[in-house]
């Protein structure tokens, strides 16, 4: 994978994930319980390793 490629997901990805949390609102976020915290970042984490496979 290239270094345009890889820079072009990237770029895909963070824009996807600021529009979910622009969507969801700033209270919604600070409701978050720890459970669920853990699991978006644990899901964000499998996505960025496959990103770099």
């Amino acid at each position: 994978m290239g270094y345009a490629e890889s820079t072009f997901r990237i770029a895909c990805s963070f824009f996807v994930l600021l529009l979910l949390t622009r969507l969801m609102g700033k209270t919604e976020i600070s409701q978050l319980n720890v459970f669920t915290f853990i699991t978006a970042i644990t899901i964000g984490n499998i996505a960025s390793s496959l990103l770099h496979r």
